[in-house]
């Protein structure tokens, strides 16, 4: 009785649904993905100092993280009322911001002296958003019982979702805890810095301080760990799927007479 009702409990509170019509879908989610990294490798959003127009922009961007989140949570089958919560999480988020940006716009002086003091904001909210959608798109393709095309997109897309966490957590230290580069870099180059990173290709751009250097190799060996662990996942789930097929074309032993 008790795990019938520990069952009931888990069912009634479980955060995905499998029946959802748009499981699955991660080929939209990809796209979406691809182009915002594209965007962030070519542009500077955040700026070197805080003014009105790198906080529209930044702005701009937790609007479109939030909406690449629920578009995630979507097709990794989240239950609607989740959806519902982080919807409402993330209107939230944005509204607080939003505020934020009305009162510097309207209370701040936009002098040289004034820029200088105020360095670019910490990308929080799209940091929080990335990583919300690694974990869900991850947990998904985790469900799967066999390899199918939703299972090699899906895994794609969390693998991107890493150097897009690690670029927003690059940032975040970059404001908070002192230069992430021995000089100024523009956000573009610490995009690019995540995606060499990740990758293990390298490049010309150097941590400066002893927690930029940790989370860079961080972010390496995440990487390298989801490649060996979505390998193997790969592996197991077709070398199951080809034991069950021979198992079929076989059929059953015949029994022996003794």
């Amino acid at each position: 009785m008790a795990s019938s009702a520990f069952s009931q409990w888990r069912q009634r509170h479980n955060l995905f649904d499998d029946k959802s019509r748009y499981l699955d879908r991660f080929g939209l989610v990809l796209t979406l993905t691809v182009l915002l990294l594209a965007l962030l490798s070519l542009l500077d959003i955040f700026g070197q100092y805080r003014h009105p127009g790198t906080l529209w922009g930044g702005l701009l961007l937790e609007i479109v993280s939030a909406g690449l989140l629920l578009v995630a949570l979507m097709a990794s089958g989240t239950r609607r009322g989740w959806l519902r919560f982080f919807a409402i999480f993330s209107i939230v988020v944005i509204v607080i911001d939003l505020s934020q940006i009305l009162y510097f716009v309207t209370h701040t002086e936009s002098s040289a002296e004034n820029n200088e003091v105020l360095h670019r904001t910490p990308p929080v909210a799209p940091a929080i958003f990335s990583f919300l959608m690694f974990v869900a798109v991850l947990l998904r393709v985790f469900r799967h019982k066999e390899v199918q095309l939703a299972t090699l997109l899906g895994s794609l897309t969390a693998f991107l979702m890493i150097p897009m966490t690690f670029f927003y957590v690059f940032l975040m230290v970059d404001v908070v805890a002192g230069p992430f580069f021995p000089h100024y870099e523009p956000s573009q180059d610490f995009m690019y810095f995540s995606l060499t990173n990740v990758t293990t290709v390298g490049s010309e751009l150097v941590p400066a301080t002893d927690l930029a250097r940790l989370l860079t190799s961080t972010s390496a060996l995440v990487g390298q760990l989801f490649l060996i662990t979505f390998v193997a996942m790969i592996v197991g789930l077709m070398s199951s799927r080809l034991s069950f097929s021979r198992a079929l074309r076989e059929g059953p032993e015949p029994s022996q007479e003794s």
